[in-house]
Protein backbone atom coordinates (compact mmCIF):
# COMPACT_ATOMS: atom_id res chain seq x y z
CA UNK A 1 0.00 0.00 0.00
CA UNK A 2 1.40 3.34 -0.58
CA UNK A 3 -0.14 6.71 -0.38
CA UNK A 4 -0.80 9.24 -3.84
CA UNK A 5 -1.54 12.03 -4.60
CA UNK A 6 -3.49 13.13 -7.95
CA UNK A 7 -4.50 16.03 -8.95
CA UNK A 8 -7.89 16.19 -11.46
CA UNK A 9 -7.37 16.73 -15.51
CA UNK A 10 -10.58 19.11 -15.21
CA UNK A 11 -11.02 21.13 -12.14
CA UNK A 12 -7.30 21.22 -10.64
CA UNK A 13 -8.14 20.20 -7.18
CA UNK A 14 -5.45 17.96 -5.41
CA UNK A 15 -6.36 14.63 -3.90
CA UNK A 16 -4.68 11.70 -1.42
CA UNK A 17 -5.16 8.31 -1.09
CA UNK A 18 -4.00 4.80 0.15
CA UNK A 19 -3.65 2.90 -3.08
CA UNK A 20 -2.52 -0.53 -3.59
CA UNK A 21 0.76 -1.06 -5.51
CA UNK A 22 -0.44 -3.99 -7.64
CA UNK A 23 -2.60 -5.04 -10.12
CA UNK A 24 -4.65 -7.68 -8.31
CA UNK A 25 -4.69 -5.13 -5.25
CA UNK A 26 -6.32 -1.97 -7.13
CA UNK A 27 -8.79 -4.66 -9.06
CA UNK A 28 -10.01 -5.73 -5.48
CA UNK A 29 -11.11 -2.82 -5.06
CA UNK A 30 -13.69 -2.86 -7.92
CA UNK A 31 -15.36 -5.95 -6.10
CA UNK A 32 -17.54 -3.99 -4.69
CA UNK A 33 -19.23 -3.51 -7.91
CA UNK A 34 -21.50 -6.30 -9.36
CA UNK A 35 -20.46 -8.16 -12.56
CA UNK A 36 -22.33 -6.21 -14.70
CA UNK A 37 -21.50 -2.83 -13.22
CA UNK A 38 -17.50 -4.15 -13.78
CA UNK A 39 -17.87 -4.48 -17.33
CA UNK A 40 -20.15 -1.59 -18.28
CA UNK A 41 -16.99 0.65 -15.94
CA UNK A 42 -14.20 -1.78 -18.49
CA UNK A 43 -15.77 -0.64 -20.91
CA UNK A 44 -16.47 3.04 -20.33
CA UNK A 45 -12.57 3.11 -19.27
CA UNK A 46 -11.95 1.67 -22.90
CA UNK A 47 -13.83 4.07 -23.99
CA UNK A 48 -12.22 7.03 -22.63
CA UNK A 49 -8.59 5.82 -23.12
CA UNK A 50 -8.88 5.60 -26.76
CA UNK A 51 -10.72 8.66 -27.39
CA UNK A 52 -8.88 11.61 -28.80
CA UNK A 53 -10.15 13.86 -25.85
CA UNK A 54 -10.44 11.23 -23.08
CA UNK A 55 -14.10 11.36 -22.74
CA UNK A 56 -17.52 9.83 -23.69
CA UNK A 57 -20.67 11.64 -23.57
CA UNK A 58 -23.17 10.38 -21.74
CA UNK A 59 -25.52 9.28 -23.86
CA UNK A 60 -22.82 6.87 -25.43
CA UNK A 61 -21.74 5.78 -21.87
CA UNK A 62 -25.14 4.85 -20.98
CA UNK A 63 -25.58 3.31 -24.70
CA UNK A 64 -22.70 0.61 -23.64
CA UNK A 65 -25.65 -1.15 -21.76
CA UNK A 66 -26.39 -2.55 -25.15
CA UNK A 67 -22.73 -4.09 -25.92
CA UNK A 68 -21.99 -5.37 -22.21
CA UNK A 69 -22.74 -8.84 -22.49
CA UNK A 70 -24.36 -9.08 -19.16
CA UNK A 71 -27.85 -7.88 -18.18
CA UNK A 72 -27.60 -3.84 -17.18
CA UNK A 73 -30.76 -1.76 -17.69
CA UNK A 74 -30.68 2.10 -18.40
CA UNK A 75 -31.99 3.14 -15.26
CA UNK A 76 -29.75 0.71 -13.46
CA UNK A 77 -26.21 2.25 -15.59
CA UNK A 78 -27.48 6.03 -15.09
CA UNK A 79 -27.75 5.17 -11.55
CA UNK A 80 -24.14 3.16 -11.36
CA UNK A 81 -22.91 6.11 -13.69
CA UNK A 82 -24.08 8.56 -10.91
CA UNK A 83 -22.56 6.64 -8.38
CA UNK A 84 -19.25 6.58 -9.83
CA UNK A 85 -19.13 10.53 -9.82
CA UNK A 86 -20.43 11.11 -6.59
CA UNK A 87 -17.19 8.59 -5.64
CA UNK A 88 -15.03 10.53 -7.89
CA UNK A 89 -14.21 7.38 -10.21
CA UNK A 90 -15.60 9.54 -13.26
CA UNK A 91 -15.85 13.53 -13.66
CA UNK A 92 -18.80 14.78 -15.53
CA UNK A 93 -18.43 18.41 -17.65
CA UNK A 94 -21.15 19.84 -20.37
CA UNK A 95 -22.84 15.96 -20.94
CA UNK A 96 -19.42 13.91 -20.97
CA UNK A 97 -17.55 11.73 -18.55
CA UNK A 98 -14.11 11.80 -17.99
CA UNK A 99 -11.71 10.01 -16.03
CA UNK A 100 -11.77 10.51 -12.20
CA UNK A 101 -9.23 10.95 -9.79
CA UNK A 102 -10.37 7.37 -8.03
CA UNK A 103 -9.81 5.62 -11.21
CA UNK A 104 -6.38 7.16 -11.83
CA UNK A 105 -5.22 6.32 -8.58
CA UNK A 106 -6.91 3.29 -7.98
CA UNK A 107 -6.76 1.42 -11.25
CA UNK A 108 -3.73 2.85 -13.18
CA UNK A 109 -2.03 -0.56 -12.75
CA UNK A 110 -5.07 -1.80 -14.65
CA UNK A 111 -4.32 0.94 -17.26
CA UNK A 112 -1.02 0.18 -17.60
CA UNK A 113 -1.49 -3.27 -18.24
CA UNK A 114 -4.07 -3.06 -20.28
CA UNK A 115 -4.04 -0.03 -22.26
CA UNK A 116 -0.07 0.33 -22.29
CA UNK A 117 0.40 1.78 -26.05
CA UNK A 118 -2.84 4.03 -25.67
CA UNK A 119 -1.17 6.79 -23.22
CA UNK A 120 0.41 10.21 -23.87
CA UNK A 121 2.07 12.21 -21.16
CA UNK A 122 2.01 15.52 -20.29
CA UNK A 123 5.25 17.34 -22.15
CA UNK A 124 5.36 19.42 -18.48
CA UNK A 125 5.20 17.07 -15.64
CA UNK A 126 5.71 13.19 -17.73
CA UNK A 127 2.38 12.26 -15.73
CA UNK A 128 0.10 10.38 -18.49
CA UNK A 129 -2.96 12.04 -19.40
CA UNK A 130 -6.30 11.08 -20.11
CA UNK A 131 -7.89 14.23 -21.23
CA UNK A 132 -5.19 16.48 -22.55
CA UNK A 133 -4.88 20.35 -23.81
CA UNK A 134 -3.06 20.68 -26.92
CA UNK A 135 -0.61 22.85 -28.30
CA UNK A 136 -1.77 25.08 -31.06
CA UNK A 137 2.24 24.70 -32.61
CA UNK A 138 2.86 21.38 -32.12
CA UNK A 139 0.05 19.27 -30.99
CA UNK A 140 1.64 18.72 -27.71
CA UNK A 141 -0.03 17.27 -25.02
CA UNK A 142 -0.52 19.32 -21.46
CA UNK A 143 -1.91 18.64 -18.47
CA UNK A 144 -4.62 21.64 -17.50
CA UNK A 145 -3.00 22.18 -14.30
CA UNK A 146 0.39 22.32 -15.86
CA UNK A 147 -0.39 24.93 -18.49
CA UNK A 148 -1.90 27.08 -15.93
CA UNK A 149 1.53 26.71 -13.72
CA UNK A 150 3.19 27.71 -16.57
CA UNK A 151 0.71 30.26 -18.20
CA UNK A 152 2.51 33.11 -15.77
CA UNK A 153 5.76 33.29 -17.78
CA UNK A 154 3.77 34.26 -20.90
CA UNK A 155 5.43 32.17 -23.40
CA UNK A 156 4.39 32.03 -26.91
CA UNK A 157 5.79 28.25 -27.61
CA UNK A 158 5.99 25.07 -25.65
CA UNK A 159 9.06 24.91 -23.31
CA UNK A 160 11.76 22.55 -24.76
CA UNK A 161 12.31 19.52 -22.64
Amino acid sequence: MLMKCCICELSGEKYWSVVGTTHEENLSILSKFSVAQRAFLRDIYSEIVSSENGSISSTDGLNLTRTIGVKLSMGEADAFLKDLYKGKWLCIKNGYFYMGVQSILEVMPYFRATYENNFHNCQLCKEIIFHAKRCEHCDKGFLNYCLILYEPEKRKRVPRL
